[in-house]
């Protein structure tokens, strides 16, 4: 794992104070790091003056080996982590991603055992509004951006139709890219 210390202001009270932020993880070889990302405790400011917990931006890489799963945080223009991938020459998943929580979605698709290219295309067929991955089972399970609905649930038929098609080569796998793939 690979960490780094910046100095940030409380957005509430302007309050400056060091923040951890973790920039790499290895799954296999920081399973606890990977529980923290998912409970969303890891690049958070907790504020010593007002307690607000506030997420904070920050590129970070989370590569599984047992899956051969690379995906990257990239809060801003994603031109140099693309030229990164394709001239790192890594086998495998390569994704990038915006924000910390389309990573955890990422980690959640792929501990499914699902495609996230089939689940970005399934998700419009679901709501016309960002959705979330939450599980699947006999269903495929969302969380609305928005807010949280429950029960909000699809027919796997959708996903299990879709996931017999020839993968995608793109890095960028997300709703503006399910919605680009569209026939008119």
């Amino acid at each position: 794992m690979i960490t780094g210390k910046v100095e940030v202001r409380c957005p509430v009270c302007g309050t400056a104070q060091d923040a951890e932020l973790v920039q790499s993880i290895n799954r296999r070889d920081q399973p606890a790091a990977v529980q923290r990302l998912l409970a969303g405790e890891l690049n958070v400011l907790q504020c010593i003056a007002c307690s607000r917990r506030t997420p904070l931006a920050a590129t970070m890489l989370f590569h599984d080996p047992d899956r051969e799963f690379y995906c990257q945080v990239v809060p801003g223009d994603v031109t140099k982590a693309t030229a990164a991938f394709r001239e790192a020459g890594a086998k495998g998943t390569q994704r990038i991603v915006r924000t910390q929580n389309a990573l955890i979605e990422k980690i959640k698709i792929l501990d499914a055992g699902l495609l996230d290219w089939a689940i970005e295309l399934v998700k419009l067929e679901v709501d016309d509004g960002p959705l979330l991955f939450d599980r699947a089972d006999a269903e495929l399970h969302w969380i609305k951006v928005e807010r949280i609905v429950t029960g909000l649930a699809s027919s796997r038929a959708a996903y299990d139709a879709l996931a017999t098609r020839e993968p995608p080569i793109d890095y960028v796998i997300d709703r503006a890219w399910a919605l680009a793939s569209l026939p008119n």
